[in-house]
């Protein structure tokens, strides 16, 4: 397979890869010649399997992977562009070559958010994701059980068939199938109708390199609360409510605080919707184009 990539590759100037996954890194390491630039993307750095969520085997291959992954990118890569500041400064700390460095960010198509047409609100929560234990979605249980009143509940996401079944019986268990509505995997259509039904979206994951989700429900106009991870406060500066993570209570009682004020969440949508116009893939891609370009 390398082979033949490589009568390829032979033909451009610059090696791209838009991810540190392992099959990403191998080709551009072992098949980059003298005179080609080669440029890497990372999105973030898996945590230690002793404090990850989930499955300890499944995670300390994720984690001794990206790490080898790591040692190829700093042999060999010319210019390494992470997503956010945090990124780049635990990239120094792990030896890095710091002017090799450069910060962009992630973004969305907001072209596509335009002309959304105004829902009618279905749903006042909202929470969108992956099912997997780093996303949080069990949180969600004793989060309600501090609600005075139950709110109706959209939930977007698919994930492995036994742990989105445990999940789906933890509903019935609770008594909780009159309020959380449980979509699975739609299309990008049928996500933003679903996130512009909603009022709020709730964001419970625990790790997260940047935040599609929390800018996609900007783009819609919705209000955003999530755990207090380092990186919202990087990329999303004051537009995100955050909360100590795994303090339930507080969580519940900044849900009640919104759904009890209409039109705060009204006027915070407006001002979510101008504040990610600096994340519109156009203007992304003008500052990639810059990093790529210059010296």
């Amino acid at each position: 397979a390398l082979k033949s990539l490589s009568k390829n590759i032979k033909k451009y100037d610059i090696i791209y890869s838009t991810s540190d996954f392992f099959p990403d890194v191998i080709p551009p390491f072992f098949l980059k010649k003298r005179n080609q630039t080669w440029i890497q993307v990372i999105h973030h750095l898996y945590p230690s399997p002793f404090k990850r969520k989930g499955k300890f085997f499944r995670n300390l291959i994720g984690f001794l992977t990206q790490r080898f992954s790591f040692f190829l990118i700093r042999k060999r890569a010319n210019k390494i562009i992470v997503v956010n500041d945090l990124v780049k400064e635990e990239l120094i700390r792990r030896r890095f070559e710091p002017t090799k460095i450069f910060v962009n960010s992630n973004g969305i198509s907001l072209e596509k958010y335009i002309n959304i047409p105004l829902q009618n609100k279905e749903f006042n929560l909202c929470m969108v994701g992956r099912f997997n234990p780093s996303k949080g979605h069990f949180d969600l249980f004793p989060i309600i059980q501090y609600l005075k009143k139950k709110p109706t509940i959209c939930l977007i996401g698919s994930g492995e068939k036994t742990y989105v079944q445990y999940f789906l019986d933890k509903i019935k268990k609770e008594n909780l199938t009159d309020y959380i509505h449980y979509f699975g995997h739609v299309s990008e259509e049928e996500k933003l109708k679903l996130l512009s039904s909603s009022e709020i979206l709730i964001h419970l994951s625990h790790e997260e390199g940047w935040g599609i989700v929390i800018a996609e429900a900007m783009a819609v106009g919705l209000q955003i609360i999530a755990w207090n991870l380092p990186v919202y406060k990087n990329v999303f500066e004051n537009m995100v409510i955050t909360i100590e993570e795994n303090d339930y209570k507080s969580f519940a009682r900044a849900i009640e605080e919104l759904l009890e004020n209409k039109e705060k969440i009204k006027i915070i949508g407006e001002k979510n919707r101008e504040f990610i116009k600096r994340y519109d893939w156009s203007e992304v891609a003008k500052r990639e184009k810059n990093i790529i370009e210059g010296d």
